[in-house]
């Protein structure tokens, strides 16, 4: 489930910016006394919602320089389960 959420976060995350992208961060309006405003475009608040969700998200599975250096290494010359596992096979 949470990697469901990861990519969820990231496929909407991603459809705001090229949204962002094809239209600008800015649109113009008109009030009614006739003058022009200048106002951020709605996906721009959309867009930082879906990062800080997806940023939890890559935090979560240590995918972030500051989280990758909290997830354990395996100590150096040493095979992991999988490699092991290859190695007997080969004998």
């Amino acid at each position: 489930m949470a990697l469901e959420l990861l990519i969820g976060a990231y496929v909407e995350w991603r459809q705001h910016r090229d949204g962002i992208d094809k239209e600008g961060h800015f649109y113009k309006t008109q009030s009614q006394d006739g003058n022009v405003m200048i106002r951020p475009h709605p996906q721009v608040a959309m867009m930082a919602d879906a990062w800080k969700r997806l940023r939890s998200m890559l935090t979560e599975f240590g995918m972030t320089p500051a989280s990758r250096s909290k997830v354990p290494s395996p100590e150096p010359g040493s095979l992991d389960p999988f490699s092991k596992f290859l190695s007997a096979r080969e004998e």
